[in-house]
């Protein structure tokens, strides 16, 4: 089963805004879009931060939370997507996602590939609010916490 981008209609817009902060930011500052394997995939996620993540055709992409799940994946159908962070040497893996809006259990069709890129500590969490979709502006921000 693959989840289909809620919101075509915006991808070019959506694009053109990735193109733009690309651009204007470095190589170094992360942005992505960074494939598995590569120097950019594990300098974001090892960082740290908070990320997005998406397989697309069978590959693992890691994002900036500055742009958009659908520019990682190129607006394709995707098995599974989602956000994320690394403390502690444990990946915290998460639903959250406007555009595909995946299931937690979706989460694991990419643990393998998680493993594979070097991160065996995986643990899945279903997203706690999504009053963030279609631009609302409050989120739950419980990876503080963590």
């Amino acid at each position: 089963m693959g989840f289909t981008n809620k919101m075509p209609g915006a991808f070019s817009g959506e694009i053109q805004e990735a193109n733009d902060k690309a651009l204007n930011t470095s190589y170094e500052e992360g942005l992505g879009p960074f494939y598995q394997g590569s120097p950019g995939f594990k300098r974001l996620v090892d960082s740290g931060a908070r990320f997005k993540w998406v397989v697309s055709k069978a590959v693992l992409i890691v994002v900036s939370c500055q742009l958009k799940h659908s520019a990682a994946a190129g607006g394709a159908d995707v098995p599974t997507a989602g956000s994320g962070h690394f403390k502690d040497g444990t990946l915290v893996l998460d639903n959250d996602t406007g555009h595909y809006q995946t299931t937690v259990q979706s989460l694991r069709k990419a643990e393998t590939q998680w493993h594979q890129a070097g991160y065996p500590n995986v643990v899945f969490r279903e997203r706690q609010e999504f009053g963030g979709l279609f631009g609302q502006q409050q989120q739950t921000a419980w990876w503080k916490f963590w």
